[in-house]
């Protein structure tokens, strides 16, 4: 899932600030000769270089560039390179079109979204597209959802474990699961664990997985 131009357009972003972003690139941009005078130390900073350092260390949005949580613009610009943002972008946590880019960026930027939006399809399939685990955050109504389930699974096979019980139970859920790792077997209801199809699949991914290893592995040990 991507996020489209026409979506950024339907989020409708308020630019102010004249900060340079431009969201309807491909990827999103900055006008290097735009600066923020910082009201304490009147240091005149580069939008390019505050956005790297939140992108390394984003509790800066809070402790140092707390004039900036509140201007959407900035947020997207800041989850865009680190989803993990969201945790201290609280106005944004609900909303939609933040979320989104910072889910898309790290999927386990979910944990912080408002409850609200970890009910969202939208937002939930974004993030367990990017990293199946972050199944883990969605509401118990999404993890017993089986699409839902399935796009996670075929992530991140484990991602199993965070389904419904009733999903567990469900044999085409299980079988994609253990297809894309075989260790996921172990997250399945007891029944499926007995299904001799369902181990036949999980072991036959093991061993692929197994000889691609010592495969690498000689690979590796023939170049040095």
């Amino acid at each position: 899932m991507s996020f489209t131009n026409n979506e950024y357009d339907k989020y409708d972003l308020d630019l102010g600030l004249g900060l340079g972003v431009y969201p309807y690139d491909d990827k999103l941009s900055y006008d290097d000769n735009l600066s923020y005078d910082d009201n304490l130390s009147s240091k005149q900073c580069n939008i390019e270089d505050i956005l790297e350092e939140i992108k390394y260390c984003p509790r800066l949005l809070e402790d140092k560039y707390y004039d900036y949580k509140n201007n959407r613009a900035f947020v997207l610009a800041a989850v865009h390179k680190n989803g993990n943002v969201l945790q201290y972008a609280s106005n944004f946590k609900d909303d939609i079109g933040v979320v989104l880019v910072a889910v898309q960026q790290n999927g386990n930027a979910l944990q912080y979204a408002s409850d609200r939006l970890k009910n969202n399809m939208d937002g939930v399939l974004a993030a367990v597209q990017q990293n199946g685990n972050a199944l883990q955050y969605a509401s118990d109504c999404l993890k017993n959802n089986e699409y839902v389930i399935l796009v996670a699974v075929l992530q991140n096979g484990n991602a199993l474990q965070y389904a419904s019980d009733r999903l567990k139970n469900k044999i085409n859920v299980v079988i994609p699961a253990v297809q894309q790792n075989g260790n996921a077997l172990q997250h399945a209801s007891d029944r499926l664990k007995n299904n001799e199809f369902v181990i036949l699949v999980a072991f036959h991914q093991m061993e692929m997985r197994f000889n691609m290893h010592l495969i690498f592995s000689k690979i590796t040990n023939s170049l040095f």
